[in-house]
């Protein structure tokens, strides 16, 4: 258990345990809604520098690709996360990833297990 912030209120342990709960389901439905891939928020939409700089490195990292691959398949997917990672593990274009991503629901873990059909 974590150290009260004011000892001897039972009011802020309530609200921080609250707040553990909710991170936990809203956790849970971001997994279960294909959100994550191996960990990271791959259906982010990165609308700034700071997150676009971020999901270069997410791709990167999941596709093991170099920071400039990274930042080209990202582009060409307008910062689709799902789409480059497709493009970068079965080495198709952009259409064919995005296709390939929507027959499968959505749902990064299956679409890359399958190689898409040209």
């Amino acid at each position: 258990m974590w150290p009260e912030a004011l000892p001897g209120s039972t009011r802020l342990n309530a609200g921080t345990a609250t707040k553990v709960a909710l991170n936990i389901i809203s956790t849970g439905a971001m997994a279960q809604s294909g959100y994550i891939y191996q960990g990271h928020m791959v259906k982010m939409r990165p609308s700034n520098i700071k997150l676009r700089a971020r999901a270069e490195r997410m791709v990167q990292g999941l596709a093991r690709c170099s920071e400039e691959v990274a930042h080209r398949l990202l582009v060409a997917t307008d910062y689709d996360i799902p789409t480059a990672l497709l493009m970068a593990r079965h080495d198709v274009d952009v259409a064919t990833a995005h296709a390939h991503y929507l027959n499968h629901d959505c749902q990064l873990h299956s679409a890359m297990e399958e190689v898409p059909s040209s």
